[in-house]
């Protein structure tokens, strides 16, 4: 009995460490995008975002955004996201800036470890780099 128990400890103190440090890992660090879907990005302005105190910000392709966001049970949640309103210049574009925005919206799951960040939606996962 005391094993078990023991190891339900470990188990949740190990599953709480991950989402501690997930969350420290986000705070005031910048990604930049390098592909969506395992597609390279190789645009003239690279997609990016930064975390700050509960606030994220950046440029998904076409116009900047903010948004706030939250780390929890293993999840990234953004909300109340506000961009400018700029036109694509191709359908491309416009499709990356769709893409970027709706898997930000509708996060299933994240990771980070050391210089990469992946943030995976029901459609799209965007896999980022740390920017320096």
């Amino acid at each position: 009995m005391t094993k078990a128990i023991f190891t339900a400890f470990l188990g949740m103190f190990f599953m709480g460490c991950a989402l501690f440090s997930s969350k420290l890992t986000l705070e005031n660090s910048s990604w930049a995008l390098i592909s969506i879907s395992n597609e390279s990005i190789n645009i003239q302005k690279t997609p990016v975002i930064r975390f700050l105190d509960k606030k994220a910000a950046g440029f998904n392709g076409v116009n900047n955004f903010n948004a706030n966001y939250e780390v929890s049970n293993g999840k990234i949640i953004f909300s109340d996201m506000i961009s400018t309103r700029m036109a694509a210049l191709s359908p491309e574009l416009s499709k990356l800036e769709t893409d970027f925005t709706n898997t930000l919206l509708n996060v299933v799951s994240f990771e980070s470890n050391g210089d990469i960040l992946t943030i995976r939606g029901a459609d799209n996962t965007l896999i980022f780099k740390r920017a320096k």
